[in-house]
């Protein structure tokens, strides 16, 4: 169990110090998240994201699909637990990171994307695309521990902008850089 609102992390600033699991994402602390990556094997890390779909095509009928990029541990560097924890090393399109978000909203269970409910020909023949669960990727009390934590990312965290008036926002903030000839871009 992640039990993210009891974890604590210890050593986050370079004076010492102790911080939650949730404040950590909540504040977006590269230092905190990549502590509390350091309990999970390689192989454990690795098997989670590929369960959220990352780095693999999601099988959607539309030409030109793009499937990220999430290496194997094989092919890791020392660093590399590490920089996937806070988001570098990885490529995600923006339809995995929707299913991704999705399976957090539908109580860990990841579903194959639909790009249309149905299709119909010109004699009204119906051909209809259902909703298909691939695989269960956490439990519904993870995803409901995750979701209140993101729901304070947004209410009291580096999200506050992306917060609505009307109902509960659930999110991330995050920070990009460009990899190119072998490193990474200012």
């Amino acid at each position: 169990s992640w039990e993210i609102n009891k974890r604590t992390i210890h050593d986050v600033h370079p004076e010492g110090g102790v911080m939650s699991l949730s404040h950590a994402l909540q504040i977006s602390s590269n230092v905190g998240i990549a502590k509390a990556a350091q309990v999970l094997t390689d192989t454990i890390q690795y098997e989670n994201l590929r369960d959220f779909g990352f780095g693999v095509a999601t099988g959607i009928r539309l030409p030109g699909e793009g499937r990220g990029m999430l290496r194997h541990p094989k092919e890791w560097g020392i660093q590399s637990a590490v920089s996937l924890a806070i988001g570098y090393e990885i490529s995600v399109t923006p339809l995995q990171m929707a299913m991704a978000y999705g399976a957090l909203a539908n109580g860990g269970k990841l579903y194959k994307p639909r790009i249309v409910k149905e299709v119909r020909d010109a004699q009204g023949k119906i051909e209809k695309v259902p909703s298909r669960v691939v695989r269960r990727v956490v439990s519904p009390t993870v995803t409901k521990e995750i979701s209140e934590v993101l729901v304070g990312v947004i209410e009291d965290g580096t999200g506050r902008r992306a917060g609505l008036s009307t109902f509960a926002v659930a999110g991330k903030s995050g920070t990009t850089r460009a990899w190119s000839n072998g490193s990474y871009e200012e």
